[in-house]
């Protein structure tokens, strides 16, 4: 549900100024549209004093999540905890605000059935937005997201499988294999690539997908040396590679593979 809250029509969200609500969460009254902000009591003091001013806004737009809601009690504390983590990986990952939203209710659903129990808040809000940014068709690589959030890559991997098991078991998420093309568009973000490089890394991606030699590969490698082989001046492989989240040797031995095979196809 969209639009004003319980009659707030005249309320503004205190974090970017709109007036676009939602309410995804029995424990909260609202949740902004456009940029996240929870909102627990629209009668809450706190509340009011933040929605005074434009100045007001714009000072709590430099705050933590925790600083612009504090929480009164340990639920809510874990759940601010999960959401700073959500927001600063989103923000350093270009996640957007609809998948930062996605992910935040499966960490709710997470953290009702049980699974945050015996596992750090920081990962199981990672995984959650792992699973959200992929089920989007906008991946992010595990690596990268274990690197933003500093959390064991391992342990993240670990997280992420029971939460498609407790996810894909109420049909909340599908467990698919990301495609080697749903990472062009972070590659290019990420790098800050112009907006039309993609289309030749898409044409050589369709045209080489099927062949063995790059079938069961990391589709973020394969996406990276799509990119770089496609480019007049593509970016650094170091860099590309850690856009992609694989080693830079990695990245290497996916452009040998692709290089082999456009031989082939020029010999034939």
């Amino acid at each position: 549900m969209s639009g004003p809250i319980h009659g707030e029509s005249d309320a503004l969200c205190p974090v970017c100024g709109e007036n676009e609500f939602s309410a995804p969460f029995d424990e909260v009254e609202a949740v902004c549209d456009i940029c996240g902000f929870v909102v627990y009591d629209w009668g809450d003091s706190s509340t009011d004093e933040m929605m005074t001013t434009q100045a007001g806004r714009e000072s709590v737009q430099t705050e933590s999540w925790s600083d612009i809601r504090p929480a009164h009690n340990s639920t809510q504390h874990r759940f601010s905890d999960a959401i700073e983590v959500i927001e600063k990986v989103s923000n350093a990952l270009a996640v957007t605000s609809s998948v930062r939203l996605t992910a935040a209710e499966l960490y709710v659903e997470a953290a009702v059935s049980g699974i945050t129990e015996g596992r750090s808040i920081d990962t199981v809000a990672a995984g959650s937005l792992h699973i959200a940014a992929k089920d989007a068709g906008g991946p992010r690589t595990l690596k990268r997201i274990a690197d933003v959030a500093h959390v064991e890559q391992t342990t993240l991997r670990k997280t992420v499988r029971r939460l498609y098991d407790e996810f894909a078991h109420g049909n909340l998420v599908k467990s698919t294999i990301a495609a080697p093309e749903e990472y062009l568009e972070f590659l290019c973000l990420d790098l800050r690539l112009d907006s039309n490089d993609p289309a030749d890394a898409v044409t050589l991606l369709q045209e080489i997908g099927d062949y063995s030699e790059i079938q069961g590969k990391h589709p973020a490698g394969v996406a990276a040396a799509a990119v770089y082989l496609t480019m007049d001046s593509p970016p650094p492989q170091r860099k590309l590679a850690e856009s992609a989240g694989v080693a830079t040797e990695t990245l290497r031995k996916r452009l040998n593979e692709f290089r082999e095979l456009l031989e082939e196809f020029e010999d034939g």
